[in-house]
């Protein structure tokens, strides 16, 4: 593990250093650090906020019936997924689902080789 703060990409808009500062914050509080490439992931997660940011204010006030709306709101739907995927899922932080409760002071790296020793011995997945 790497004892430092997350450092702040310079082309990171609001939304992405709001993800980056509730990340941090988490982190600081459950005593967890993220190595070199878990950084790596948290960084293009900030960048997929941004992007799903740009996208909301360009659907605000659309016609949600106009083709290029539809488009704009499947993307919208896919940035959406891929951030849930990289913080939860690439990441292992608690996707704030009831029944989501990682064990208390489990690196993000112990969270996902516990999943992964379940699935490949057919332990109860988590849901």
């Amino acid at each position: 593990m790497v004892d430092r703060k997350p450092v702040t990409p310079r082309d990171l808009q609001a939304a992405g250093r709001a993800v980056l500062q509730a990340v941090s914050g988490f982190l600081t509080c459950e005593r967890l650090t993220l190595d070199p490439h878990e950084l790596i992931v948290l960084h293009e997660a900030c960048r997929v906020a941004d992007r799903l940011a740009e996208l909301r204010d360009a659907l605000a006030g659309a016609d949600l019936h106009d083709p290029v709306s539809v488009r704009l709101l499947a993307e919208e739907r896919q940035q959406r997924l891929a951030l849930a995927t990289l913080l939860v899922t690439k990441l292992g932080l608690p996707s704030g689902v009831a029944g989501d409760n990682p064990a208390v002071g489990m690196s993000p790296r112990s969270r996902r080789g516990q999943t992964g020793a379940r699935a490949r011995w057919g332990g109860p997945r988590a849901s």
